[in-house]
């Protein structure tokens, strides 16, 4: 490595907000494959990724003057906290342009960490967000996603129009969503109440059906594709249905027990299973 290029990493500033982490040996990938192969942990940053570091590293080396206009970035997730959070931390303005579509949890983390959310998408493919508005009972298309946000005004206009236009999407059917303190109704049970109250059945655009993951199979190129999720019902069927391998980790949307069960139920059968992603990973080296 040039000298010249080791000293700009050595002394590069993301320090100032990232963590050093730690390199673990993926021992059973590593048999696997016939090479060591070792896992970077950026998962434990400050946001959960690498993407802090470049964030950081390019906003550090604006002037006073460029950091008193304040930056803006389009991110749907990682790259969007890294910049919130080295805004926050270099005492400057951070607009996130995000899709509508973006998770409530992403958005929440964006806020959290100082950056201002502004949500643009659907305006470009010549339709309207019309919640709260007048028109909410009479929209032409029905979208029912995974929020906290939602309460009996959103249910009750979802429906009314879903019934009129006769459009329901889904972005999937998971019933629950996982959280510490037990389980919180997701996706699926939203959209039951939706479907009930409207007498529409929804198109699904996420799992279980596998369009999802035939999109990112298209996106990576194709080759060999492992599909790992925590619900066998939706992440293990969507996999099934896309025609890849699915592996299950139980780490919260499913116990054992009800796996086995809902394999055994007609379910599919998972081509691995583990108690997380690390020890999916890792095998007898994460213990």
């Amino acid at each position: 490595m040039p000298i010249d290029y080791l000293k700009r990493i050595l002394t590069a500033r993301v320090y100032d907000v990232a963590e050093e982490t730690s390199l673990e040996p993926a021992e059973n990938l590593s048999a696997r494959i016939g090479n060591r192969v070792l896992l970077k942990r950026e998962d434990m940053q400050p946001v959960f990724s690498f993407k802090l570091r470049g964030a950081y590293n390019r906003m550090v080396r604006l002037s006073a003057e460029q950091l008193g206009r304040g930056v803006i970035a389009a991110s749907a997730g990682n790259h969007a906290q890294g910049v919130a959070l080295s805004a926050s931390r270099l005492g400057c303005r951070a607009v996130i342009v995000m899709p509508v579509t973006t998770p409530q949890v992403k958005i929440d983390a964006v806020r959290g960490l100082g950056g201002e959310v502004v949500l643009r998408h659907v305006s470009d493919a010549g339709l309207r967000v019309v919640n709260g508005t007048d028109a909410a009972q009479e929209a032409d298309v029905v979208v029912v996603a995974g929020t906290d946000q939602v309460d009996y005004a959103d249910l009750r206009d979802a429906s009314l129009s879903a019934a009129r236009s006769g459009d329901l999407l889904g972005t999937a059917r998971d019933p629950t969503l996982p959280m510490p303190g037990g389980h919180w109704p997701g996706t699926g049970a939203l959209l039951a109440a939706v479907e009930t109250a409207s007498g529409v059945t929804a198109q699904i655009v996420g799992k279980p059906e596998p369009q999802l993951f035939r999109t990112a199979i298209d996106r990576l190129g194709g080759g060999p594709t492992l599909a790992v999720g925590d619900r066998v019902d939706s992440d293990i069927a969507a996999a099934r249905a896309a025609g890849i391998d699915g592996a299950l980790v139980l780490s919260g949307g499913m116990s054992a027990e009800q796996a086995e069960a809902a394999s055994a139920d007609g379910g599919p059968v998972p081509v691995a299973t583990a108690a997380d992603l690390r020890t999916l990973v890792l095998g007898d080296a994460a213990a």
